[in-house]
């Protein structure tokens, strides 16, 4: 048996989850990695999908969930399904590039010691070189923000436990099954070379119509939750502004963006003034410039750039 397994849950996406395991399946036949999938769709297309799968390859292994779980719930679930040593937890949307899969092989199989392995992403691309890491303030502030990705991250089997201490991270619970562990025993290897990336056909993910509340609200919360463990030594609104700053979330062209399209409204910024401000790395009157910003000149700008 393998010591790795790929664990994904999915929703509504049968024909990019289809995708993207037909792009990754020699390199999983080869190293007869097993695949566990938890369904949360309301129908029947990743069914189909699955059982046409498993035509090529036997180690599948499908639930679909009645009724739905849930965005955090499935997180769970996900996670508890495989047996294997190591669970790389994949987003239905991601697919692991050409030679990663042999490389996360490699790795555990030479050195099996490490609690978590955090893989690269074309979309993040850190300039950071392969390391371990046992400080947990430096794990905070390379890291942190990155893990909030599903797909990057690959846990050890025995560390997934049935529910968290605290399941306060709504929206993070994969991150936050790392984050609470790493004040105890920080073991993490981060793998430069390995990379994942987004199906261009995936659509909109889940959390955009409530973007604020998601990495506004239940990213400060995660961290807050986290930092609980720490002996203060960690710069908490560094780290909160963090994922903004790598990710580019609220940057300024994301919130122009936004403003642009009705989804930053004046009396929105009133009322959150102080959770945008934590939450974005902009300075706050540059952010309030923009929700001054009449609405119509955005758009007649964009237009114009179009």
């Amino acid at each position: 048996m393998s010591r790795l397994a790929i664990a994904i849950p999915t929703y509504n996406r049968a024909d990019v989850l289809k995708e993207n395991l037909l792009y990754m399946l020699d390199e999983i036949i080869e190293h007869q990695v097993a695949i566990y999938i938890s369904d949360d769709s309301p129908n029947s297309e990743t069914t189909t999908v699955v059982s046409e799968l498993k035509e090529r390859y036997s180690k599948i292994v499908y639930v679909q969930n009645t009724p739905s779980l849930g965005h955090d719930k499935n997180c769970y679930k996900t996670l508890k399904m495989p047996q294997e040593s190591y669970i790389w937890y994949l987003g239905d949307s991601m697919k692991i590039d050409k030679g990663g899969i042999s490389k996360v092989m490699n790795e555990i199989t030479n050195n099996s010691s490490a609690d978590f392995y955090i893989t690269n992403a074309t979309n993040r691309d850190l300039n950071l070189p392969s390391k371990h890491y046992s400080d947990t303030n430096v794990l905070f502030e390379d890291l942190a923000w990155h893990l909030t990705l599903t797909g990057c991250c690959i846990y050890k089997k025995e560390l997934v436990h049935t529910e968290l201490s605290t399941p306060v991270a709504k929206n993070f619970p994969q991150t936050q099954l790392i984050l609470e562990q790493v004040f105890e025993r920080c073991n993490l290897n981060f793998l430069a070379e390995v990379f994942i990336s987004p199906n261009q056909n995936k659509g909109a993910s889940y959390w955009v119509k409530n973007i604020f509340n998601v990495f506004g609200n239940d990213w400060i919360s995660l961290i807050d939750s986290a930092l609980k463990q720490s002996n203060g030594s960690i710069n908490r609104t560094k780290i909160i502004k963090s994922h903004s700053k790598n990710t580019g979330i609220f940057n300024f062209k994301s919130l122009m963006k936004m403003r642009a399209e009705g989804h930053f409204a004046f009396g929105f910024y009133i009322k959150n003034h102080k959770l945008i401000n934590l939450s974005s790395h902009l300075n706050p009157m540059v952010i309030f410039m923009i929700a001054v910003t009449p609405k119509s000149l955005l758009k007649r700008v964009q237009s114009k750039k179009g």
